[in-house]
């Protein structure tokens, strides 16, 4: 082969990259990603999109219900496919490809401030009141291994929004959240966050948010995306993302 016919195979297969567009998976979620808000879209929104794009590579942001966001990344036929914000754990540790941590993740049980019959001092007391759940969700799977039982103690939805309403016309006594994302989830909403209380941890689920790849993406997209999401984050405008949605 002649110089010249490698070069321009070289230069074929460099513009194929570049022109590659990764498809991401991922739902409504604010602080961190909004789907219905063009002005600020999310602070893991804009962090992915700038580690797409350091990587070199094009994308597309899909929003789904969670269930089918997790369902579409962890399929091992589907390549190409990333999904964010998801939490890490040893179920999940082998089914996806592990990119970079994007947030940290401490979920409370939060009730209504005027429910007085509900007292909680530690776990055990808190599986004796009516609790809300996602189907799909890390903070269902982690519930029900703590003793939490679905139908008994535990009601299952397809949705958060859901689970708020729930809670605000007391149908149910508890919610598992993180306060950041129920700060937002509950203004968006239309309810009044002064009427919520926070109560105990759920150590169990303090965890972090990533970004990850399907198992049958390319290894080479993964590295690159992992690189470039360390190189990211050492740049003021990683910075800059997180202070403009993480400010008191």
């Amino acid at each position: 082969m002649s110089f010249l016919s490698i070069l321009i195979a070289l230069l074929v297969s460099c513009s194929a990259l570049a022109g590659e567009t990764l498809q991401i998976a991922t739902t409504d979620f604010p602080p961190y990603q909004n789907q219905d808000n063009e002005k600020l879209p999310g602070m893991n929104v804009e962090i992915v999109q700038e580690v797409v794009k350091l990587a070199g590579y094009e994308m597309k942001i899909n929003f789904y219900p969670w269930a089918r966001a997790l369902q579409l990344a962890q399929n091992t036929e589907t390549k190409n496919t990333l999904i964010f914000s998801v939490a890490r754990n040893s179920e999940r540790e082998k089914s996806l490809q592990w990119i970079g941590e994007l947030a940290n993740y401490k979920v409370f049980f939060w009730k209504m401030k005027d429910r007085k019959d509900i007292v909680i001092n530690n776990m055990k007391e808190a599986r004796r009141y009516n609790v809300g759940g996602v189907i799909d969700d890390i903070r269902t799977a982690e519930l029900k291994k703590i003793g939490f039982v679905e139908n008994k103690n535990l009601e299952i939805v397809t949705n958060d929004y859901v689970n708020i309403e729930k809670l605000y016309n007391k149908h149910i006594d508890l919610l598992p959240f993180d306060e950041t994302v129920f700060i937002n989830k509950v203004k968006t909403s239309g309810r009044d966050f002064s009427k919520v209380e926070k109560l105990i941890n759920i150590k169990e689920l303090n965890l972090k948010l990533y970004l990850a790849a399907s198992p049958s993406t390319p290894k080479k997209i993964v590295d690159e995306l992992s690189a470039a999401f360390s190189k990211f984050k050492k740049s003021k405008k990683y910075s800059e993302i997180r202070s403009k949605y993480l400010q008191p």
